[in-house]
């Protein structure tokens, strides 16, 4: 149902699309939101002629996978490319700061609920007055805002998918859908949300890029460094997870399987590191199942692979996936994964070699997963070869950066969708 007021709100933004699509205006900014730099509306941009300004808009610069392969891209973004980041809310810690340090202009915007015309007005008269040449969006709601800025002002638009479905319901969904087959393109990092786009979505082929998650070279640790910390984590059984405390991951099941396994494995422990809406709810459940002891819940960190280094094993027990980042760092580090068989995690947990694929994840089967990756050594070792060399065969960051600007360099001719 649609309330009175989002009528209101989505008639007031079509009259206002329709006045920047008709009229072609290039409109002043409305006001400065707390930008993580100093920004003026004055303020003269001083470019090469032959360079070309790239707008990401992505709802948050917390931790999170999207987050740090949107600070990869920026980072690796040759001239005559320039970077705008704009953040959606007023959520900057840590990516914001990583990226001012890089050089990056990146800007804040005050969010006050999910759909917010003020914003939006904002967001395209920023991306006016920085003559933007291209507007990219990261996360659902981002790649609504770039869609609608990017209509207003006529210029072509990159909308991304990070899963392996659309996970927005209802209206918002079907608008989302209806956004992604009217951008000039739709940038998706697994192979299982690319044929979601053209099966089920209905996007045509020419308008989906498929580029994988990259990971930076230095970015895995040398073998030598590997085998000490499977040393170093032989002393203790543990099990581990970093990511966002969703709904999505389905981390109390993982709490309810990790119980199961303490009972013939008294010693291991179970640690999660991150952050999110559920964490309070995982705390109450760790009290309540008696594991205050053995579970430990640790705020996010930027050095997920250092984090890493004492896990026996990683788990990952969402219900639905594309291609998540943690699982590629798992991997080069050299940590056996237990995951369920979705999205391309499928084509990266090897059973036997890299670590478990569980069919139908329960507490039960979870549990077993875990167990059998704890008592069997054969495996450990083959993960800490096998996992490094898949990540530097199949995560190249120059394959994925060649075909990122290629399909840049499609876009600057294009008009907007």
């Amino acid at each position: 149902m649609i309330s009175a007021n989002q009528t209101i709100s989505i008639t007031m933004l079509l009259d206002v699309g329709k006045m920047y699509h008709d009229m072609g205006c290039s409109p002043r900014v409305l006001w400065n939101d707390s930008g993580m730099i100093a920004y003026s509306g004055q303020r003269e941009w001083s470019m090469k002629p032959e360079s070309f300004r790239i707008a990401y808009l992505i709802d948050d610069l917390s931790f999170g996978g999207a987050q740090k392969q949107l600070a990869l891209i920026v980072e690796a973004l040759p001239e005559p490319f320039v970077p705008l980041v704009c953040c959606l809310s007023e959520s900057t810690s840590p990516f914001g700061k990583i990226l001012v340090n890089q050089g990056v202009e990146v800007l804040s915007f005050r969010r006050r609920s999910h759909f917010d015309l003020l914003r939006l007005i904002s967001v395209t008269r920023t991306l006016a007055r920085y003559d933007v040449d291209i507007i990219q969006g990261f996360l659902d709601a981002s790649s609504a805002y770039a869609y609608l800025a990017g209509w207003m002002l006529r210029k072509p638009t990159v909308l991304t998918l990070r899963s392996d479905r659309i996970s927005l319901k209802g209206l918002r969904g079907h608008l989302l859908h209806a956004m992604y087959k009217r951008a000039a393109k739709v940038m998706v990092n697994s192979k299982a949300g690319e044929t979601y786009l053209l099966n089920y979505a209905g996007l045509a082929r020419d308008k989906v890029e498929l580029i994988r998650n990259w990971f930076p070279p230095g970015g895995i640790p040398p073998r030598r460094e590997v085998s000490d910390r499977h040393e170093e984590a032989d002393k203790e059984e543990i099990i581990g997870y970093v990511g966002r405390f969703s709904t999505l991951k389905r981390l109390d099941m993982l709490i309810h399987a990790f119980r199961k396994v303490s009972q013939s494995r008294p010693d291991a422990k179970l640690v999660l590191i991150g952050q999110g809406e559920v964490r309070d709810d995982l705390e109450t459940l760790r009290q309540e199942l008696g594991l205050t002891e053995s579970v430990d819940i640790r705020e996010p960190v930027i050095d997920v692979i250092d984090a890493m280094k004492r896990f026996s094993c990683f788990v990952l027990s969402s219900s639905y996936e594309g291609l998540p980042n943690v699982v590629i760092e798992a991997l080069a580090a050299g940590i056996p994964v237990v995951a369920g068989s979705i999205g391309d995690v499928r084509d990266l947990v090897i059973n036997g070699r890299t670590g478990v694929l569980v069919e139908e994840i329960t507490p039960d089967t979870l549990a077993d997963a875990i167990s059998k990756v704890l008592s069997d050594p054969a495996l450990a070792e083959s993960a800490k070869r096998e996992g490094p060399r898949l990540v530097s065969e199949h995560f190249s960051i120059d394959a994925c950066v060649k075909k990122l600007l290629t399909m840049y360099e499609g876009l600057l001719g294009a008009k907007s969708p």
